[in-house]
């Protein structure tokens, strides 16, 4: 099973030498059978996998110290370029008798990463962009937990701590529309939950310092197929 696999799988002993490599590795990594049976897994290709999160990880997994760990790494393919891998070791449980034997099994999330990379650079610069303009965002949640999130331009805006957590709208407006305005807001809100449309209006908000702040709110609803509105 292990030879047919997709992923790049490795069996090493407890001194970390390859006694099998199916063919996802070779083939990933450009190796031949001849290239690391017998020979320890720090030793192949370039110094690679010569690394200390390595090592940590093959020490803990072969001692049984932890079930399952992960680290990544990153290598440059043949043919291919860079890559990055998330790797995993846990002891091989097929073999009892060969104590110490290692499972480490590779699973690519270059694409993943570069996803996620490219999300904050995103995200870096809409805060930059919010902060300049001095516009906030924000997503309710109405049903479940958490409440929302809020951008941190709209913390700011409301004078309040970015590291604190967004609040139901109901609390937001008991808490932070100024009073004479509360009864006009509650029921532009209502309003929009019940005929499942958005709302734009002004109106003013009381931070903690008791600045009053005129703010103009726009929003939009997003509603899932079961009927319940995000």
């Amino acid at each position: 099973v292990l030879a047919t696999m997709c992923a790049p799988v490795v069996i090493l002993d407890r001194e970390a030498r390859v006694l099998f490599a199916n063919h996802a590795f070779q083939r990933a990594f450009g190796f031949e059978a001849e290239d690391f049976l017998g020979r320890r897994i720090f030793e192949l290709g370039r110094g690679q996998w010569n690394v200390e999160a390595l090592h940590r990880l093959l020490g803990c997994a072969c001692t049984q110290a932890c079930v399952e760990q992960e680290l990544e790494i990153e290598h440059d393919l043949p043919g291919v370029g860079r890559r990055t891998f998330a790797l995993r070791a846990s002891p091989f449980d097929p073999a009892p008798h060969e104590d110490g034997t290692i499972v480490m099994c590779l699973r690519d999330i270059t694409e993943r990463k570069q996803t996620d990379e490219a999300l904050r650079r995103s995200e870096a610069v809409l805060r930059q962009a919010q902060a300049v303009a001095h516009l906030g965002s924000y997503e309710l949640n109405l049903v479940g937990e958490p409440a929302g999130r809020w951008s941190e331009e709209t913390f700011r805006i409301l004078g309040l701590d970015p590291a604190s957590p967004a609040v139901r709208p109901e609390e937001f407006i008991q808490r932070m529309v100024h009073p004479e305005d509360r009864a006009r807001v509650l029921e532009s809100y209502e309003r929009a939950i019940q005929e499942r449309q958005g709302f734009d209006q002004e109106h003013r908000i009381v931070r903690p310092d008791g600045e009053v702040r005129h703010v103009h709110c726009r929003a939009s609803e997003i509603w899932y197929s079961q009927g319940w509105p995000l």
